[in-house]
């Protein structure tokens, strides 16, 4: 009778007892540090890297533009050109190469960044 009592308590409430509430208040909240611990890591790396990419353009924005390139646009290059530059530039497909360029080198730029300059 006793061990058809105890198999009856068994099914109703098998974990039941403050050891067990203990045990999976700490589970928990080792989880949580560690899922704390992993979102810190990221947004460490994230800050670092915004600031590593914060002193790149601040170098890039200390260099003065040449003299000789002051005041020159590429319209204002082009506008005297004539026709003959203009026909020249849309038979080679000039603007559709350098768009294909500007893609391969900004595809190779982030596949560095992504696998950490290791590929």
């Amino acid at each position: 009778m006793i061990t058809a009592h105890y198999s009856v308590l068994n099914l109703i409430a098998p974990r039941v007892g403050w050891l067990t509430d203990l045990t999976n208040w700490l589970r928990e909240l080792v989880r949580t540090i560690f899922l704390e611990a992993v979102e810190f890591a990221k947004d460490f790396l994230e800050f670092q890297l915004e600031m590593i990419v914060d002193v790149v353009l601040a170098i890039v924005n200390a260099v003065p533009v040449p003299q000789f390139l002051d005041g020159y646009t590429i319209c204002g290059i082009l506008a005297f050109a004539g026709p003959t530059v203009s026909w020249a530039v849309t038979t080679m497909r000039i603007p559709e190469g350098m768009l294909l360029i500007s893609a391969g080198f900004v595809f190779y730029i982030i596949r560095k960044v992504v696998t950490l300059f290791q590929w």
